[in-house]
């Protein structure tokens, strides 16, 4: 089962079932994430998951679906997909108004590794038997050039692979940015969908309870002196 953690947009894999307690996960999600049981609260569908209850009860954890990636065009944010239901996992302190925001984590610098500088050029070679090349025994010095290009092509070569690579890591890690980013915006569309519920319910309870009627006696005037 995968828990949304809503303040870092980071998703937990848990390896549970029906029977598995609720109090069991938030264990499990201590561990994982250092935030305290007591901190913790872990919705789904609307609902707070109870540590005495199973996930059975809520019809967890196959009803719970992973996150989808983000739209990537047009076509795709305007197709109709069916709302999925996650689990998410809330921090009771940061839902508090005179909470701050959770710190940012510091961004993952990654490096380009040095490659090794280009071996120097080996001394003439007197016979073909001692040049490290073919060509360096060439008699032709435009011949023997050559491989002095194809060490300096392979430098290159390496350095360019290294930079590649860097490029690569970092793209994977803006990669999981953005899906942090988008975990995080589901639960926050959560929490809106919770608060509308709650406030359209209380709506509700208070125009039940007003109980008008026009022709209701409001007092008593004699106008007979």
């Amino acid at each position: 089962m995968r828990v949304i953690v809503a303040h870092s947009g980071e998703t937990v894999e848990l390896e549970c079932d029906a029977d598995t307690r609720v109090e069991t996960v938030a264990t499990a999600l201590a561990a994982a994430t250092g935030v305290d049981v007591a901190d913790q609260l872990v919705v789904f569908a609307g609902r707070r998951l109870e540590s005495s209850e199973t996930l059975g009860a809520h019809e967890l954890p196959t009803a719970a679906e992973p996150p989808p990636p983000p739209p990537v065009d047009d076509d795709a944010a305007t197709t109709p997909h069916p709302k999925p239901s996650h689990v998410f996992m809330y921090m009771k302190s940061l839902l508090r108004p005179e909470a701050t925001a959770p710190p940012v984590p510091p961004m993952v610098a990654v490096a380009v590794e040095a490659s090794p500088p280009p071996p120097p050029p080996p001394p003439p070679a007197t016979t073909a038997a001692a040049a490290d090349h073919p060509l360096d025994a060439s008699p032709s010095p435009l011949a023997r050039a050559l491989p002095d290009y194809e060490r300096d092509f392979r430098a290159h070569a390496q350095r360019a692979s290294s930079f590649a690579r860097a490029m690569r890591r970092r793209f994977e890690h803006c990669e999981r940015l953005i899906l942090e980013t988008h975990a995080m915006a589901l639960a926050v569309d959560a929490v809106a969908e919770n608060v509308d519920a709650h406030f359209s319910y209380i709506a509700r309870r208070q125009v039940r309870s007003i109980h008008w009627f026009p022709y209701d006696r409001v007092g008593v005037v004699n106008v007979i002196p």
